[in-house]
């Protein structure tokens, strides 16, 4: 058999009542060209069974199934990522679908391509169910290249997108893994690449996406909070960028502080990781946002 051109990266997390129309969306597929790769992180729900019940069940694809104890999404990911030998991979969530020509779009963009040297990933658009694309506009044009962050900082493009990555990129990228932190911003390993690598932009939907009141995304301040040091790291990241803009930096001046509080670090230790005058400036608003959010999260 030859080996496919795609992994579909899923990790989920007690997911049994949503993972089935994920599923379902990838046997409507019009081109099989992919395998499926899940990683378990944890689930105490019925997620096992259901997997395996779809391994002998389904012929148009391949599907694995990895477990593990319960570390967080980013864990999940980078084990998932250790197992992948397919070119491209393609992170999808438990709880979203994607279009039934989403394969078969990224397929043709992919080989559409005559030069990759300096390319980390294809970049589409994402929907609700209704349609309505996730970001705030669309791309320029189709082809269009710059690197993720410029994207964000540049274009001044807010909101999700869905990143298809080329493999043997993403495994020099490991989210970083601080213990007994389970939530980290998948971004940031983005923002990362981004020192090196560009994208190429598309504006054709292939991911629909659910927010559920349980997810990661629904509950990101409160994951944030219980989570400092990764967040106080994307902020450093966001802060040494020379694409970030001066206006911005005080946002992520702010962001490393309050979340370097968080993490223990006292004013002068925090000055002293990132000499910037945005951590000088932002610091007293990020005591006071910290008592507030003390007192909301605990």
């Amino acid at each position: 058999m030859t080996k496919p051109l795609i992994t579909i990266l899923t990790a989920a997390y007690d997911r049994a009542d949503t993972i089935p129309a994920l599923y379902k969306s990838l046997l409507q597929q019009n081109n099989f060209n992919f395998e499926w790769l899940i990683v378990d992180d944890g689930s105490k729900d019925e997620t096992k069974e259901i997997i395996h019940k779809y391994q002998e069940n389904t012929t148009k694809f391949k599907i694995r199934y990895v477990f593990e104890h319960n570390k967080g999404k980013h864990f999940a990911l980078n084990l998932g990522i250790k197992n992948i030998s397919t070119e491209l991979t393609f992170i999808v969530d438990s709880d979203d679908t994607i279009s039934s020509n989403a394969i078969d779009i990224v397929e043709k963009t992919f080989y559409s391509q005559k030069n990759l040297s300096r390319i980390c990933g294809l970049s589409f658009l994402k929907a609700d169910h209704n349609g309505s694309i996730l970001s705030n506009k669309k791309f320029p044009y189709d082809g269009y290249i710059t690197s993720y962050l410029k994207s964000r900082e540049s274009m001044g493009i807010t909101g999700d997108t869905a990143e298809v990555f080329i493999t043997k990129v993403l495994k020099k990228y490991p989210f970083p893994e601080f213990k007994n932190e389970k939530f980290l911003s998948e971004d940031i390993v983005w923002v990362e690449m981004s020192k090196q690598y560009n994208m190429i932009f598309y504006n054709k939907i292939i991911y629909i996406a659910e927010y559920l009141g349980n997810g990661l995304t629904k509950n990101r301040r409160k994951n944030n909070w219980n989570s400092p040091n990764g967040c106080m790291l994307r902020g450093k990241l966001l802060l040494e960028s020379p694409i970030v803009s001066k206006r911005r930096k005080f946002k992520w001046g702010l962001f490393y502080d309050v979340y370097g509080l968080r993490a223990g670090h006292s004013s002068i230790q925090l000055v002293r990781i990132n000499k910037s005058i945005y951590t000088i400036f932002m610091m007293l608003p990020a005591k006071i946002l910290f008592i507030k959010w003390k007192m909301d999260f605990g």
